[in-house]
């Protein structure tokens, strides 16, 4: 698998909202922290699967 595939802008971004959703639950504002924590998992699952998609496409394209 190549994994240089996956450094897509969109889950790079979805790794940066997990990471603020850290931030905002560990400095009080839960609410916040949790909506941006589910907005980054829903991101970071729909990059992955498209991107996954994409690998398999280019793969059975190589093969024939």
């Amino acid at each position: 698998m190549n994994f240089r595939a996956f450094l897509t802008p969109a889950y790079i971004t979805s790794l940066v909202l997990l990471l603020l959703a850290a931030i905002f639950i560990s400095t009080g504002l839960g609410v916040l922290g949790w909506l941006v924590l589910l907005i980054g998992l829903a991101l970071n699952v729909v990059a992955s699967s498209v991107t996954s998609n994409r690998e398999e496409l280019r793969r059975a394209e190589r093969e024939g």
